[in-house]
């Protein structure tokens, strides 16, 4: 299924809004340990690490809205 058909900008924006925990406008990966957390998975530090290197495209450390965009959708924009 093609995810971009549902998600829409607001969709995404309030998922990556949960993620955001501290309205820094960034995922650390804090926010993704308390994130996923929160909705009751608990995940490993290598997995945060798997994320964080799949998913942080310009090496800045976190996970920025445009990025967060090209994860879910799993295309580039």
């Amino acid at each position: 299924m093609d995810a971009s058909r549902f998600l829409t900008d607001d969709k995404i924006r309030g998922i990556f809004n949960s993620f955001d925990i501290d309205n820094s406008g960034e995922i650390t990966v804090d926010n993704l340990k308390v994130a996923f957390s929160k909705f009751g998975r608990e995940v490993s530090t290598k997995e945060i690490e798997e994320i964080m290197k799949a998913h942080d495209i310009d090496g800045g450390k976190t996970i920025d809205y445009d990025e967060f965009q090209r994860m879910l959708l799993g295309k580039d924009l």
